[in-house]
């Protein structure tokens, strides 16, 4: 029988993803999904709570949303899923072969999802994203990490941080084993693209390395959120 995997979502307001996410996870069988919402003020929590997903409330960001999550697993594979992500059909059966066959951690390729009216500039920010996505050993949050739950106690669970908690959950993963990561794609929502292209874009090329030269998370939040 295959290993069981439980799906946990950071959301705040994603009204507009929650239900599809979801119904999607479902349909890929997986055996628990927790939304950890970090104090959204639209139907997000309602619309969770009338599927009867567990939703569990957090101080807002991503770090500690998922933190908080996490003690609430009830499986063996733990996996981090943007609600506006939609993981390839075959994801679910992926993870648990990988982890049977020795992973203890990994992600996925991602392919942005480009708005018909797209720039030639917005096209080749998203076409950088998805090829980093296929070859890097520190994916970002976006690639849907999994993790088996005895490796992320072992690392004292997701980094409680305001921003860049993927990076620095997959460079403490990264000291004890490399990741896998698997060539089935995860389609992602371009909207942040969408609405800052070059903030966005400058951003995730400069933050990563303002960070690894130990910025804190709290001056990159502030300037990302100018």
């Amino acid at each position: 029988m295959p290993l069981s995997i439980c799906a946990i979502i950071p959301t705040l307001n994603e009204e507009e993803c929650i239900v599809q996410c979801i119904e999607k996870l479902r349909a890929r069988g997986v055996a628990q999904i927790i939304v950890a919402d970090g104090g959204s003020h639209d139907r997000t929590v309602q619309l969770a709570t009338d599927l009867g997903t567990k939703v569990v409330r957090a101080i807002r960001g991503r770090g500690q949303q998922l933190h908080a999550a996490t003690c609430h697993v009830e499986h063996p594979i733990i996996w981090l899923v943007h609600a506006d992500c939609t993981p390839p059909s075959t994801a679910t059966t992926t993870i648990a072969e990988s982890v049977e066959s020795g992973a203890q951690w990994g992600a996925f390729a991602i392919e942005h999802i480009v708005p018909h009216d797209a720039s030639r500039l917005l096209r080749w920010c998203l076409t950088v994203a998805n090829k980093r996505s296929r070859t890097t050993v520190t994916p970002y949050g976006d690639q849907a990490i999994f993790v088996t739950r005895e490796l992320l106690q072992q690392i004292g669970g997701v980094p409680q941080q305001e921003i860049m908690e993927d990076l620095e959950l997959s460079i403490r993963l990264n000291k004890i084993t490399p990741p896998v990561i698997h060539q089935s794609t995860i389609s992602v929502d371009s909207r942040r693209f969408v609405r800052h292209p070059v903030k966005t874009f400058l951003a995730w090329m400069t933050f990563p390395w303002l960070y690894k030269l130990r910025v804190s998370p709290q001056r990159l939040m502030r300037w990302y959120s100018r």
